[in-house]
């Protein structure tokens, strides 16, 4: 089982969208990984003022194989239909078995798809669920046509150890990131959370928003 880290980097996000955001982020992720059949032990988000992220455990190298099962036409029906019905099935006349219906014997086709790699999956699902994300105000910036509630600057997403390669609008993934903007804004490799997590501390940015409160209450 691997992991899956996604950071979303921004321009300052109003504090009163920012746990929306996350929650939002966190539920489009699963229902995503959910309907591609990819299972997963745990989610969890993220939020600071300028970034929002995600961090799964558990989830498969590549999805379960699953049997595909396809009703045809009736036995003794034209061999046109089903000669048709054997290509789109992507199978032969041994692979099908006869069933008594209720309008009588039909063909049914049954075929294993074999489950496709987690890593490949993800290249289309991060990018389909982030356009699903509606903000309560958003906003378009320079002449790109996304819209996002600031101007987003950067993708970081990283599935065991190695870069999710997609498009998001005019944006390119990759395994980088930046630190605080002022105190250490220079760019940072990532290849899995604890390494996340860790460099941002060291660069002046508290991931935890608990541990931030924390912070400030005591100083």
């Amino acid at each position: 089982m691997s992991e899956l880290l996604l950071e979303l980097l921004s321009e300052e996000i109003p504090a009163r969208m920012q746990p929306k955001a996350a929650g939002d982020l966190a539920s489009v992720i699963e229902s995503n990984l959910k309907n591609a059949r990819l299972d997963f032990s745990t989610l969890k988000t993220f939020v600071t003022p300028r970034r929002i992220t995600i961090n799964v455990h558990g989830l498969p190298y590549q999805q379960p194989d699953i049997l595909v099962e396809k009703k045809g036409p009736r036995v003794g029906a034209p061999e046109e239909a089903i000669n048709g019905f054997l290509k789109s099935s992507g199978v032969s006349i041994n692979d099908c078995e006869q069933r008594e219906t209720a309008k009588g014997l039909v063909w049914f086709s049954t075929k294993m798809d074999a489950g496709r790699k987690t890593s490949e999956i993800l290249e289309n699902l991060i990018p389909n669920a982030l356009s699903q994300i509606t903000w309560e105000k958003s906003m378009r910036w320079g002449g790109h046509k996304m819209r996002w509630v600031r101007p987003l600057h950067n993708i970081l997403c990283v599935f065991d150890g190695e870069t999710v390669s997609f498009n998001f609008e005019h944006l390119e993934s990759g395994s980088e990131t930046e630190g605080h903007r002022f105190m250490c804004p220079d760019t940072i490799k990532i290849l899995d959370f604890n390494e996340y997590k860790y460099k941002l501390s060291a660069a002046k940015v508290m991931l935890c928003p608990v541990e931030r409160q924390s912070t400030i209450i005591e100083q």
